[in-house]
């Protein structure tokens, strides 16, 4: 995963630029330079997060969230007030980053190892392949619209439809974020128990629904009100 981080850095550094041209905001492509270092400080902890969720451990996954959020946080603000503009912005979320990676590698002893094991990518690759496609294709139906907007509008334009979209996507998180690592570990326990995983999963689906359902009228109560 680090590798491709890299590899994914490189192109975006080096596209910075056409990819500002097409957004019509030029002054862009430095902060795209920077930010995607983000891309690569991710990488560095990914596969610490997904083994803290397969022991179930929520109370060391909370701090590691929680931590690099406030610093984050109190980066950005401190060099707001200073006047540094968007670059508050940028230097506060690759400090949270880089506090994460240090929490998650605190919390977990897994390293990453500089070597390539070709047998064991070829089993991930034909067992997750459906998995990166469906990720892509929902990459793309998620930011499509996003993309063409901001070509053929504008930053203004991009800026309050992203805005709107966030307010009910924060919405949806606040219910279903804490709700998919908990039932993730519990189908991976039940996986061999056919007739539990089905009951699981039964009640698992009423429960998302509902509460989407509620969701969704509070936003719905939330837009009204604004107007």
């Amino acid at each position: 995963s680090v590798g491709v981080a890299l590899a994914l850095y490189a192109a975006i550094f080096a596209f910075a630029r056409p990819i500002a041209d097409f957004f019509q905001t030029p002054q862009s492509a430095a902060v795209l330079r920077v930010l995607g270092l983000h891309v690569v400080l991710t990488s560095l902890v990914s596969v610490h997060a997904a083994i803290l969720q397969r022991e179930i451990r929520f109370k060391a996954l909370f701090v590691v969230r929680f931590l690099p959020a406030l610093v984050m946080g109190a980066v950005s603000i401190a060099l707001a007030v200073l006047g540094h503009g968007v670059w508050s912005l940028v230097w506060g979320t690759l400090a949270g980053a880089g506090a994460q990676v240090v929490l998650y590698w605190s919390a977990c002893p897994w390293r990453p190892q500089w070597r390539f094991a070709r047998a064991e990518f070829g089993r991930m690759f034909a067992y997750s392949k459906w998995v990166l496609l469906e990720s892509t294709l929902a990459w793309l139906i998620s930011w499509g619209d996003a993309i063409a907007l901001g070509h053929f509008l504008g930053p203004e334009a991009l800026g309050a439809y992203r805005m709107g979209s966030m307010v009910v996507a924060y919405l949806s998180n606040i219910v279903f974020t804490p709700l998919v690592p908990v039932a993730l570990g519990l189908f991976s326990r039940l996986q061999s128990d056919r007739p539990a995983l089905l009951d699981t999963l039964v009640l698992d689906c009423g429960v998302l629904r509902r509460d989407e359902l509620a969701g969704s009228g509070l936003a719905t109560i939330l837009a009204r009100t604004r107007r």
